[in-house]
Parts: C-alpha cells; structure tokens; sequence
C-alpha cells in the first residue's frame, strides 16, 4: 500500500515537531533532564510554548519524541507499506514496528543517537513509552493482525479465529524491547539501535521456542 504524499500544512507539522524534538533532546544532552524547561526547548525550536504544548504534553515526551495517536497512525501505516517490500517474517516486522513507534529507528541518525544516549542516562523516561504503548493497544494490535494476514498469504498458516490474539503477541515484544532496552542501559553499552532491534527478535523468537 503505496504511502499518500503529505500536504504542505502536515509537512509544516511534521517540520516543526522535528524541530522541537531535535531541540529538546539536545539541550538535555547538554544540560541534563532537570536543566532544561519547556520554555527553553521552545526558545532553541523558535516556537512558542503554546506551540509547544500543541505537539506534546511534557519536555520529557519531546525529548523521547512519543507521539499521539494521529501520529502513531501515520508511522503504522508507512511501516506497513515498507513492510510489504521488506517481506519480513511476523516477529521482525512487530518488533521493528515497536522500535519505530517508540523513536528507537528514526532515519535521522543523529538524533536517534542523541535519544538514545539521554534514554541510557535517564533510564526512567523508558516508562513513559510503555504508559504509551498501553494507550496505542489498540492500534497496534489491528497492524500486527493486518501484518500476520499478509503473512499467512504466502505460508498458509491460519490465524486463531479470536482477533484478541494480537494482544499477547505484541505483549510479548514489547516486553522483549522493553528488556533489551533495559540490558542496554544498565550495561552501558553503546551498541547501535540496529544491533538492539536483532537481539530483541531472537528474545522473542527464544521465548517462542521455549513454549513449544
């Protein structure tokens, strides 16, 4: 499913959220989490703060860059066009999916660095992806129903008759990435998100073989 160019307001939008992003994470890295205000992060994206608080709720939810519900429908559905390419197996595509969602994969390098360095000295704002992740159940578990359906197209395994089934499985992941995150991060390493995301695939694949 081909992605539909955005407009120029939702590019606007898009520009500007990265901006503020960019300029959250950033300052923290240079001034620490408790050094920064919302009123700087404005300063430093040359927006106001009532602009601010149009995209996110806190500076920690900029700083990780958790994004609504709109949002979050945006990324599923580029994740799904790409994934039709890629031609991923069920759980590479969940657990990219999550990575995505929660900011870990950006295609800006650099300030997925940056995130990820913040998140490794900061280990508490972790939490605030999974009260996310909670909010997004319920999109999230139509993307991996629709991802399991393409799948099944070309293996012909069924799918349970029940759709709650996507539930546990996207459970399981993100448990897997909430885990490896937190390996991560008390092992200060500085492995690259890409090396993060295979070793949360053999987790899940791991935990799968182990319930057989």
């Amino acid at each position: 499913m081909p992605s539909t160019p955005l407009g120029l307001r939702d590019r606007k939008r898009q520009e500007t959220r990265a901006r503020i992003e960019r300029a959250a994470a950033e300052l923290v890295l240079a001034h620490g989490l408790e050094g920064v205000t919302v009123d700087a992060i404005s300063g430093a994206a040359e927006v106001s703060p009532r602009t601010f608080f149009n995209y996110f709720e806190s500076k920690e939810d900029a700083i990780v860059g958790l994004r609504g519900l709109d949002e979050t429908r945006e990324t599923i559905d580029a994740h799904l066009a790409r994934a039709d390419e890629e031609q991923s197996d069920l759980v590479t595509s969940i657990v990219r999916l999550l990575f995505e969602v929660w900011g870990a994969a950006l295609p800006d390098s650099g300030l997925r660095e940056t995130r990820m360095e913040i998140l490794r000295r900061n280990p508490e704002l972790l939490e605030r992806h999974l009260a996310q992740m909670g909010r997004m159940m319920q999109q999230l578990s139509e993307a991996v129903r629709t991802m399991a359906d393409r799948t099944t197209t070309t293996d012909s395994r069924p799918l349970p008759d029940s759709p709650s089934w996507a539930e546990p499985v996207l459970a399981l992941c993100g448990m897997a990435v909430r885990l490896t995150m937190k390996d991560w991060i008390a092992g200060g390493s500085t492995e690259s998100p890409d090396v993060l995301e295979s070793r949360t695939i053999a987790l899940v694949r791991e935990a799968i073989e182990t319930l057989r």
